[in-house]
């Protein structure tokens, strides 16, 4: 059996760079696998990477998680008391949550069946400057003793 996170986040992350293509993100942004913290200075970041497993309410169905950061391109730095504009936060996570939409049925992966986006959440801290986004996978339990 194939590794059902590895499949679902590299699927995952070949839609985004479609969608980059197609213009949805800036042609510049970098979309990449694994972990990653701290503000992005040079240009917008997507990073796709596994969150933890869970055992819903049927024992059959395990939850897998991806977590989709998306660090948008902040070359300033602020002085003093100033404060960050979020406007261009808020109009990522929309864009980002419709291109997240479009992708929750998982089309040619035999799992995880599909995923809905939990959670979404910005982070306005200027050493970060991004949107964080849960993403819950519903497929069989491989765990469950048959």
């Amino acid at each position: 059996m194939a590794d059902v996170v590895t499949d679902w986040r590299d699927y995952l992350i070949a839609q985004l760079e479609l969608a980059r293509e197609a213009g949805t993100f800036d042609e510049k942004t970098l979309i990449a696998a694994g972990r990653r913290a701290g503000v992005s200075r040079e240009r917008d970041r997507i990073n796709v990477f596994a969150g933890e497993w869970t055992r819903g309410d049927v024992t059959e169905i395990a939850r897998p998680t991806l977590l989709v950061r998306y660090w948008k391109r902040r070359s300033k730095q602020l002085a003093g008391e100033e404060t960050a504009d979020p406007t261009e936060l808020h109009a990522a996570q929309g864009a980002m949550l419709v291109e997240l939409r479009a992708h929750q049925k998982l089309s040619g992966l035999e799992r995880p069946w599909f995923y809905i986006v939990e959670a979404s959440r910005i982070d306005e801290d200027p050493e970060e400057w991004g949107i964080e986004f849960l993403l819950q996978g519903f497929t069989a339990n491989v765990a469950v003793i048959p």
